[in-house]
């Protein structure tokens, strides 16, 4: 049986097997390439790639494309309208995208779930009874992860797979901890006087994790589960403190702002372009093509800083818009390091802000009520970590430069880390990483809120009492979820960040009179990771449960 991990990315969807090491106690972890299609004008070439862009095209006539093939050819035909990208931001909101792509946002992750577990069963890698795990944010709500798991059970259907109903709940893995393991998988397999981590002492470790769409925080203290077994993987325990909810900030949100720069130099440049009336369909692929150029302006300055400093200087040389069946504009362009870090200041030089790189540091330590000091290594994983301007920023905000570490291949971390998990789960009875939920719940009463199940590991809610206002068998209840009370706050302070999730109407069975009392209860249920929680309901005695129901059915 094999060990399998995907990390389902904004940008990019990573494949990885794991299995045993040399050393039997030992996990080793790999990229799993796949096979796709490029188009280069009407031509086409197949090769292995490491990824699957987070891309999706719908075109005219035929079957939807993903990844590398539907990147490089819907865009080049004017038809961004049908395509999509960065669709993880949307997953959890109700909503179908716009004709003519008619999908909602899971059914569209689902499509690349499925070419991956498509190409590991063709390949002979996965079979139906293996162990898989799937990687979310951190700071992905009940819905998000919902929604989630719906798109895996989609992908894997459409396969042939079948994925048990009692394993669901263990699927799921945040990408931070996914790193973490990956990166002490890897650490666990050197001598020991040559370790980076020391977990004889229950260390706590920051893991920064900022990908192409996403930026993840999570603090997670380390131990022996047995300080008399082996030293080995199986044998750690993963205890998950604070967690962020900085999901909407990333690497992509760096080359929009670029491409801004360069729109501005190509207007002074090309004065021709700013006359030219271009359609909708048009201006969003010159905008996308913008953006693409930023990324790749990205990653070959920081090449040459990695040569020559934060002095780098290079001549880039902007390819090409096909505009018109003409190629235009074409620009040459000295660009320097500070250039770069003066576009980008305000994410890499430090200030309260969401939008901002190192802000969300300070505020999980705030939140935790822990101070740098309290730390003892901070880890750096996720596309983004290759980029030294980022590194840097945060080095320098971090002081400890010895704690300080960046995985060897920071945007394959997190799927190795998957897979690693899937071997753990495989070979070692009842291993799981128990996380807590992104979310506390509310209900909404008369004057005000109730809590109905703060964020935790194993939460079970208060019980809530209602009394029937009249004569019915149903109770309608509207939920909010947000952030946990602060220990030194009130309900009122995290008001604003409540988010409506819904209104329940719960079925009680029969009908009962005005004033009748009703006990709701929210929990999660035993030995589920899921974090999708249940709603029970008493009527009249606390011993007459009249409804169970789970949060996704709530949800509905």
């Amino acid at each position: 049986m094999a060990s399998i991990g995907i990390d389902l990315g904004t940008t990019a969807t990573v494949l990885a097997q794991a299995f045993a090491g040399f050393d039997t106690d030992a996990v080793e972890a790999q990229i799993v390439k796949t096979r796709q299609k490029k188009w280069v004008g009407s031509e086409t070439s197949e090769s292995e790639f490491d990824y699957l862009p987070s891309f999706a095209y719908f075109p005219k006539s035929g079957e939807e494309l993903v990844g590398v093939e539907a990147k490089s050819l819907g865009p080049h035909r004017y038809e961004l309208h049908r395509c999509v990208r960065a669709v993880k931001r949307l997953m959890g909101r109700s909503f179908i995208l716009p004709d003519p792509v008619n999908r909602t946002p899971e059914q569209i992750s689902s499509l690349y779930l499925e070419f991956l577990l498509a190409a590991a069963h063709k390949a002979g890698i996965l079979s139906g009874d293996d162990e898989l795990t799937v990687t979310v944010p951190a700071s992905f709500t009940t819905n998000q992860r919902r929604d989630t798991m719906l798109a895996l059970e989609t992908a894997a259907s459409n396969v042939g797979l079948s994925l048990p109903k009692t394993k669901l709940g263990k699927i799921l893995i945040s990408e931070p901890v996914a790193a973490l393991l990956a990166y002490l998988a890897d650490d666990l397999r050197k001598a020991e006087s040559l370790r980076k981590f020391n977990l004889d002492r229950n260390p706590i470790v920051l893991v920064y994790d900022m990908g192409g769409g996403t930026l993840d925080l999570t603090l997670v203290r380390l131990s022996w589960q047995n300080r008399s077994q082996p030293k080995m993987l199986g044998n750690v325990r993963f205890e998950v403190h604070e967690l962020n909810r900085y999901n909407q900030f990333a690497g992509e949100d760096f080359d929009r702002l670029v491409a801004q720069k360069i729109l501005l130099r190509l207007l002074e440049v090309q004065r021709g372009l700013a006359e030219l009336d271009l359609t909708e369909r048009e201006g969003q692929y010159l905008r996308l093509h913008l953006i693409e150029e930023a990324e790749r302006l990205k990653i070959d300055l920081n090449a040459e800083i990695e040569w020559s400093g934060d002095d780098a200087l290079i001549n880039f040389n902007l390819r090409p818009a096909r505009l018109r069946e003409t190629d235009y504009p074409l620009v040459s362009w000295d660009i320097s390091a500070n250039d770069y870090l003066s576009w980008t200041e305000s994410f890499l030089a430090f200030r309260e802000d969401m939008q901002n790189a190192v802000y969300p540091v300070e505020d999980l330590l705030r939140k935790a009520m822990l101070h740098q000091r309290d730390i003892d290594y901070f880890l750096l994983v996720g596309g983004m970590a290759r980029f030294l301007p980022l590194q840097s920023a945060l080095k320098n905000f971090w002081g400890r430069h010895d704690t300080f570490l960046v995985h060897p291949l920071p945007e394959h971390a997190v799927a190795l880390g998957a897979a690693v998990y899937s071997y753990l789960k495989l070979n070692h009875d009842n291993f799981m990483i128990d996380e807590p939920s992104a979310d506390a719940y509310y209900v909404r009463r008369s004057k005000g809120f109730g809590l109905l199940l703060g964020r935790g590991s194993h939460a079970q809610g208060e019980k809530e009492v209602y009394e029937l206002q009249g004569e019915g068998d149903k109770l309608r209840l509207q939920i909010f979820a947000g952030e946990p009370v602060p220990a030194a706050g009130s309900l009122e302070s995290i008001y604003s960040s409540l988010v409506y999730q819904g209104s329940a109407l719960i079925p009680l069975g029969r009908s009962y009179p005005k004033g009748t009392k009703v006990w709701i209860q929210m929990s999660y249920r035993e030995d589920d990771n899921s974090k999708v929680p249940f709603l029970d309901v008493w009527v009249d005695q606390e011993q007459n449960l009249v409804a169970s129901l789970s949060y996704a059915e709530l949800a509905s």
